[in-house]
C-alpha cells in the first residue's frame, strides 16, 4: 500500500471512530404522544403524556436498569464495541509492514464485519421514525348521552446522534472501499 493511500485511509479511519462516539452517545431518536379527548366542542383533556429521547448508550443503560440484560449488553457489543474494535484493527493494519499479519487483521475484521449491525441499526430507526411519525388512533364513544372522541397521537422524530451514526457509518464503509482500492495496487 503506497504512502498516500495509507494516510487517506487512516483519515478516515481516524474521522469514523471519531464519529461514532457522539453517534452513541447523543439522543437519537425522539417520541412522543399525546391524548386529546373530546365530547363535540367541548375539550375535556389535551395532554402530552410522553417525551422522550434515546441515545443509544442511554438505551443500553435504561435496559440494565430493567434487567433486560441480554439484549442491553447485545446492543452495546453491536453497535459499540464491534464497530469500535474493527475500526482500531483497521487503523493498526494500515501503516503494517508484515503482510501476513495484515493479512490476519483483514480476515479478522472481515469476519466481524458480518456481525457489525451500525447499517442495520440505522435503517431500523428509520423505520421506526416513519412508521410512528404522526399516527394516531381515534376511540369513540358515548357516555351520559355526549359523543367522546379520544385521539392518542405518536410522534418521532430523529435526533443528532442519529447523523452522527450514519457518518460513522458512511465514512467506515468508504475506508473499507478505499482499503481494496489499496490492497488491489
Amino acid at each position: 500500500m503506497k504512502d498516500k493511500n495509507a494516510i487517506i485511509i487512516f483519515v478516515l479511519l481516524t474521522i469514523s471512530l471519531g464519529l461514532l462516539f457522539p453517534g452513541v452517545t447523543e439522543p437519537m431518536i425522539e417520541y412522543s404522544s399525546n391524548i386529546r379527548a373530546a365530547a363535540g366542542p367541548l375539550v375535556l383533556v389535551d395532554t402530552q403524556v410522553m417525551n422522550e429521547s434515546r441515545s443509544i448508550i442511554g438505551t443500553f443503560n435504561e435496559l440494565v436498569g430493567r434487567e433486560r440484560y441480554l439484549v442491553a449488553y447485545l446492543i452495546l457489543l453491536f453497535s459499540v464495541i464491534i464497530p469500535s474494535v474493527k475500526t482500531l484493527m483497521l487503523m493498526a493494519s494500515v501503516f503494517m509492514k508484515d503482510q501476513g499479519s495484515k493479512l490476519v487483521i483483514r480476515k479478522i475484521v472481515n469476519f466481524i464485519s458480518k456481525w457489525s449491525m451500525a447499517d442495520v441499526f440505522v435503517v431500523a430507526i428509520l423505520l421506526v421514525i416513519l412508521a410512528t411519525d404522526e399516527r394516531g388512533e381515534k376511540i369513540y364513544f358515548s357516555a351520559m348521552g355526549f359523543n367522546v372522541e379520544i385521539l392518542l397521537m405518536i410522534k418521532s422524530n430523529v435526533l443528532t446522534g442519529f447523523y452522527w451514526f450514519v457518518g460513522y457509518c458512511v465514512f467506515s464503509i468508504s475506508s473499507l472501499y478505499f482499503i481494496k482500492i489499496a490492497d488491489n495496487e
